[in-house]
Formats: structure tokens, C-alpha cells, sequence
């Protein structure tokens, strides 16, 4: 039987005079013996004792500095230069690059005023806490500038852009409802004393109506809370329609669902194989 040509090994032959575990390092390597890596044993920046992770960084160092982008990885790379990315040029950061030699705290801080150390100052406008920088060109923070640029009062409200005549569903200033804000509140009132049920059927009410017709009288007593079904019958007359369920199998799906247990999608399922029936007499004779 052919051997391994490299010596004290007596493993069967595979390829090119090696065995396989040769061939692979042969032909990973060049040579059939095994690359020796260097054992990093702490964290390669000056200072830190911390133990080795990766990269030749300590855990924290290696989240700090990070990578640089996909194509400057590669150009580093081939030409055999060190492809790990940078850290910010300004001492004592740690963080990594992101553009000027600077990380992204000191490179916005570069762009706003020209300088990465630039010190802090506060927005101008009254109760705002936010801060720019110093030696910037503008007196306010983000957000009030862009009120300015949209002529929107600095003082104004969150959310002052969306109201009156800006908001998308402006009906020019007229309510359905006179003192819809009372009539809102009043509504909370009532089905807090009626426990959230409807007068009609005991259903859980979310809505009311006004039993003289008025749009105007909001009080508690001209007040009646309604489910959706019920109030839907006294607007437009008709009566709420039979349950088809109920028609067929003289029960309805919620009936069913406490009865029987399971879930809506199970009864459906069954009523449209035609297996409902035969399935509703078993469990009656149980």
C-alpha cells in the first residue's frame, strides 16, 4: 500500500505524495505542514490590559473600532497593508472611523462648525434643551430651524403643523358636532355608568345617541350608549339580519365557540366541507 511521503506519517497515500490531511495544508499553504499563527495574548492598544477577543483587540476595542467600508477592505487588503479601520484622530476617542479620519460624534460636530472639538452651546429658544455647537453659524437647534424654513411659530406646540387648515381632512373650521368636546366627555361619563353596555342587547357599547335627534344637546340624560349594530338600526330602520349559522343549524358561531370550544376558523372550515351538521349532532349526544 502507497504511503504519505512526509516523514512518521504512515497514513494511506491521497494526492501529490500526501495523505489527505497533508494535501489540504499543501494545498492551503503551500508546504503539507500546518501554519503557526501568532497568539495574541492582550489587547494591542497601549494602556489596555483587558484579555484578547479578536483582531488583536480586547472585546471593547473591537466594538470601538469596528471595520472599514467593503471596497477600501479590499483595496487594503491586496495591497498588504493593515485593513483594520482606523480610530478618530482626535485623542482620548476610541471610536472608529467615519469619514475625515473622524468618528461620527466629531465629524458632525466638523461639518456644523469646522471644528471636531467644538464646544457646546444651547438653543436659543426659550425651554429648549437641546444644544449646538459653538462656533455655529445657526442660533437654534435642528428642530427650530426647521420651523423657521416652514414658517411655523418657535413656540408653538408638537404637533402644530398638522392642525387647522394644513391638516389633510380640514372641513373649513365647521364640526358635525357643536362643542364636540363636551359632547366626547359626556360620552365617557355615560358608559362608565352603564359599565360600557348597550341599553338594547347588553352588548359591549362603544357608541351613543342622542334620543331627542339634537345635535346640540349633549347632556347626560338626552344620552343613550349603543352597540354598533344597535345604533345602525335606529339610523336606517332596517333589523339586524339572522345570524345564517343560526338559520341552518339553529345556533350561532359564537354560541358554538362557548359551546363546543375551539376557534371561528375551525367552525368555517367545517361548514364549508358540509361536516358542520354531523359534527354538531355527536357532541349533543356526548
Amino acid at each position: 500500500m502507497r504511503i504519505c511521503s512526509v516523514k512518521d506519517c504512515g497514513k494511506k497515500y491521497f494526492a501529490k505524495g500526501y495523505c489527505k490531511n497533508h494535501y489540504t495544508n499543501f494545498s492551503r499553504h503551500g508546504s503539507p505542514y500546518p501554519k503557526i499563527r501568532k497568539v495574541t495574548i492582550g489587547c494591542k492598544i497601549d494602556g489596555c490590559n483587558k484579555k484578547h477577543d479578536s483582531k488583536g483587540y480586547c472585546s471593547y476595542h473591537y466594538r470601538k473600532i469596528g471595520w472599514v467600508n467593503r471596497k477600501e477592505y479590499q483595496a487594503k487588503r491586496r495591497r498588504g497593508e493593515n485593513f483594520y479601520a482606523g480610530v478618530c484622530k482626535v485623542n482620548g476617542c476610541l471610536r472608529g472611523v467615519e469619514a475625515k479620519q473622524l468618528c461620527h460624534n466629531h465629524y458632525e460636530r466638523f461639518v456644523d462648525c469646522g471644528d471636531p472639538l467644538g464646544t457646546l452651546k444651547k438653543c436659543e429658544v426659550k425651554g429648549c434643551k437641546k444644544k449646538i455647537h459653538k462656533n455655529s453659524k445657526y442660533k437654534y437647534c435642528e428642530s427650530h430651524r426647521y420651523r423657521m424654513n416652514n414658517n411655523i411659530p418657535l413656540d408653538a406646540p408638537k404637533g402644530w403643523a398638522v392642525r387647522g387648515k394644513k391638516n389633510v381632512n380640514w372641513k373649513g373650521g365647521v364640526a358635525e358636532y357643536p362643542d364636540h368636546y363636551t359632547m366626547k366627555r359626556n360620552r365617557l361619563l355615560k358608559l362608565k355608568q352603564v359599565n360600557g353596555k348597550c341599553e338594547k342587547c347588553d352588548e359591549k357599547a362603544i357608541l351613543i345617541h342622542h334620543k331627542d335627534g339634537s345635535k346640540n344637546n349633549h347632556s347626560l340624560d338626552n344620552l343613550i350608549p349603543l352597540c354598533q349594530k344597535c345604533h345602525g338600526v335606529i339610523h336606517t330602520g332596517r333589523k339586524n339580519k339572522t345570524s345564517k349559522y343560526k338559520n341552518l343549524y339553529g345556533i350561532t358561531l359564537k354560541e358554538m365557540i362557548e359551546k363546543y370550544g375551539g376557534y371561528l376558523s375551525k367552525y368555517n372550515k367545517l361548514h364549508k366541507v358540509g361536516k358542520l351538521k354531523k359534527f354538531i349532532k355527536t357532541n349533543a349526544i356526548r
